[in-house]
């Protein structure tokens, strides 16, 4: 694997992370139980 494609993927990969984080928190937010939470990763 080209190195540049790899660092790519990693950064790609850490914001697909953050973004999940960023979406738990806001649906802590908004009071959504983590049933739904684990319902929706599911599908995701």
């Amino acid at each position: 694997l080209n190195p540049k494609i790899h660092r790519k993927m990693d950064a790609i990969s850490y914001l697909i992370v953050l973004l999940h984080i960023e979406l738990i928190l806001l649906c802590e937010d908004v009071g959504l139980s983590k049933n739904s939470l684990l319902i929706y990763f599911f599908f995701l």
